[in-house]
């Protein structure tokens, strides 16, 4: 009996509704993840795409052009999409151009029919146009902010990196032209520390063709070049090559011995026992200790080429009075507005297809930009409500936070609460912060409220910084003090993860001898 194929295949229709994300919302979600900097190279770029859309210039605010506020339906796009209320369908009718529909032609176009046109047009981004500096601000003050308060560098001077440092005390060394080939592959295969790793003297003498032992004497010139003991393959190593470059180990076996074979007993402080291996006093071990101390172990560190970002903030928070105010940083943004030399074209309908694209995509532009900015502004109203107290008295006083909290207060979606906290950052007068710090998950307190991780990590880095040095607390010891003292119910092992989280070493190795 024959395979039919014919029995096997069959064709269906089913109607099922699901979400679409259009062009505009992908935008739109997408600008409102934006970092600041970032949003100011796309609005730039708009500016060069988009002919309708032009900046407004100083000069223009006597101008009195028609500027339209954004419409409910816009305001709250993004939560209707996130909650499954709108659809592809839904969405470009509720920014549809109606100002530009079913018009008059030119010549027959009333005064009243032309200011429709123009308040139609005359789109701007009207938290901007009207003194950004008061954006959200009540009574409209222009509160203006101390750049000294806030200093942001902008110029750093170039240095050059570990290699490029490397690389010309190699040749400018005299040194033979062997001696550069595996000198520049060498130098080519060290980490940003300075140390040499994940390659053998056999692996390298296959790839270039020298014997290890010439390949041997060039690395030990390199170690010696600045900064002294990049090219180690150890830390044991590097800090051995420091102590021969300033001659320390010239009658001081006992300091040779520490840094080749007790590395751990240095990384855990037992001095004793390393007094006990060698069979000498502890006063000459604290004393090899101390020379120690001076060498750096990672000597590729000051020459690292890694780049400084700069945080440019996108809240700022300040005093006032009792209270406080919160200023959105507009700060490189072009304030966008419809470019009058189109308006012409509309009117007479010349190009009316390309320029009703083109208004539609500045126009939701603008209104993205706007929500955007009022979603910010919305999210930081609620946190600074929230965290009043540690606005008031510092990091011990923050509070459990969490985004449905803020998302329930502000009556938006919780996703974008999320979307706007992401590489956002508030200037405030405790310092600058991003916004996802303000959320804290709950330590529980026997007394009072419960408190912010965030606010017990500061009580133990505080307890840490008194503690006697000679005698440091156990992570045991410090849950119990935060017990007896605060009422803070916390685990010895959550004790070790908060340490751990702020790089703080364990009490065995923050024992001091001196």
């Amino acid at each position: 009996m024959g395979f039919d194929l014919r029995q096997h295949l069959n064709i269906s229709q089913k109607l099922e509704q699901k979400l679409v994300m259009t062009q505009n919302m992908q935008q739109a979600i997408a600008m409102l993840q934006l970092q600041h900097f970032e949003l100011a190279e796309q609005l730039n770029q708009e500016l060069i795409d988009n002919p309708l859309l032009e900046q407004k210039d100083d000069d223009d605010a006597s101008d009195d052009f028609g500027t339209e506020e954004a419409s409910p339906e816009i305001s709250h796009t993004f939560d209707e999409y996130e909650d499954g209320k709108n659809t592809e369908k839904d969405i470009p009718e509720k920014i549809s151009d109606s100002g530009l529909q079913e018009l008059p032609s030119p010549e027959n176009m009333t005064a009243k029919d032309e200011e429709r046109v123009m308040e139609g047009v005359d789109v701007e981004w009207n938290s901007y146009v009207q003194e950004s500096s008061t954006f959200g601000l009540p009574g409209g003050t222009n509160y203006q902010r101390d750049d000294d308060e806030t200093p942001i560098e902008s110029r750093t001077a170039s240095k050059p990196s570990l290699a490029d440092h490397l690389l010309w005390q190699l040749r400018v060394g005299g040194y033979s032209e062997p001696e550069k080939v595996i000198g520049e592959f060498l130098i080519g295969n060290f980490d940003s520390y300075g140390y040499l790793k994940n390659i053998t003297m056999e692996e390298i003498s296959e790839q270039l063709g020298y014997g290890t032992a010439v390949i041997e004497s060039v690395l030990k010139k390199i170690q010696y070049f600045d900064p002294v003991g990049v090219g180690a393959r150890s830390l044991s190593e590097c800090l051995h090559i420091q102590a021969e470059y300033f001659r320390y180990t010239e009658g001081n076996e006992l300091l040779s011995q520490m840094i080749l074979e007790h590395i751990p007993e240095l990384e855990r402080k037992d001095y004793q026992k390393i007094a006990r291996r060698r069979k000498v006093d502890l006063e000459d071990v604290i004393e090899n200790v101390r020379l120690i101390q001076t060498f750096d172990p990672r000597p590729g560190r000051a020459y690292s080429s890694e780049e400084i970002n700069y945080i440019t903030p996108d809240v700022y928070v300040y005093r006032d009075g009792d209270d406080y105010r919160i200023e959105i940083n507009d700060d490189g943004l072009p304030k966008l507005k419809i470019s009058r030399q189109y308006r012409k074209a509309i009117l007479s309908g010349q190009g009316k297809e390309y320029v009703d694209e083109k208004l539609r995509k500045a126009k939701w532009i603008i209104h993205a930009i706007q929500m955007r900015q009022e979603t910010i502004l919305k999210v930081s109203e609620s946190i600074v409500k929230h965290q009043k107290e540690f606005l008031d008295k510092g990091l011990s006083f923050l509070r459990p936070l969490t985004l449905r909290v803020i998302a329930e207060d502000i009556g938006r979606h919780e996703s974008t609460v999320s979307r706007v906290t992401t590489n956002k950052y508030m200037h405030t007068p405790q310092g600058l912060f991003e916004l996802k710090f303000f959320f804290n998950s709950a330590v529980s307190a026997s007394e009072g409220d419960d408190l912010a991780s965030e606010a017990v990590k500061e009580k133990i880095r505080k307890l840490v910084e008194r503690e006697d040095k000679k005698h440091p607390l156990s992570d045991q010891k410090i849950s119990n003090i935060l017990f007896e003292s605060d009422g803070i119910e916390i685990a010895r092992r959550t004790v070790h993860k908060y340490r751990e989280q702020m790089n703080i070493l364990s009490s065995s190795k923050r024992r001091s001898m001196f």
